[in-house]
């Protein structure tokens, strides 16, 4: 398959598009690694932060994605192909760095993938924590007030006998 200047012009704004992706996936990687430090020192006011930042990240791969669908539709359309996986015969440069990009962008994705389930647990266990700590709270509170009331008609009870 032999790629012309139009059909290489339409790669090299996909590959730009990839590299787009793989630094906001890279920014998501270290945020997420951030919300991991936040939820270790229970720092709930970054983790709010952190969220907003990397939900801004994932709005943005969601831009460049919708992009990155139409061109590579189109460029199927131009090379008379079905998939990019049909490229795989083709050893230009361009395809050797496009799959490049593509093995980077997994690899990160996976790294990503890993450290939300790693948070994920993490955050179960200090909800559970703080769950605990509330039921804690209230049942003190609950001690403290029969304490109140009895010690209350106690109290009554003697000044009632001056």
């Amino acid at each position: 398959m032999i790629l012309n200047d139009f059909n290489l012009e339409y790669l090299s704004n996909i590959m730009n598009l990839f590299k787009q992706k793989r630094k906001k996936l890279d920014d998501m990687l270290n945020i997420t690694n951030s919300q991991t430090n936040a939820i270790v020192t229970e720092e709930t006011d970054l983790m709010e932060q952190l969220i907003s930042e990397k939900q801004s990240c994932i709005n943005s791969v969601d831009m460049l994605n919708e992009k990155l669908k139409t061109l590579i539709n189109d460029l199927k359309i131009n090379l008379g192909i079905n998939s990019l996986d049909q490229l795989i015969d083709c050893d230009t440069p361009e395809i050797q760095e496009l799959r490049e990009l593509v093995s980077d962008i997994s690899c990160v994705l996976e790294k990503i993938e890993a450290l939300e389930k790693q948070n994920s647990e993490m955050m179960r266990k200090l909800l559970d924590k703080k769950r605990q700590q509330i039921k804690d709270i209230a049942q003190g509170k609950k001690a403290l007030t029969a304490y109140s009331k009895n010690y209350l008609k106690s109290s009554h009870y003697f000044n009632k006998n001056k």
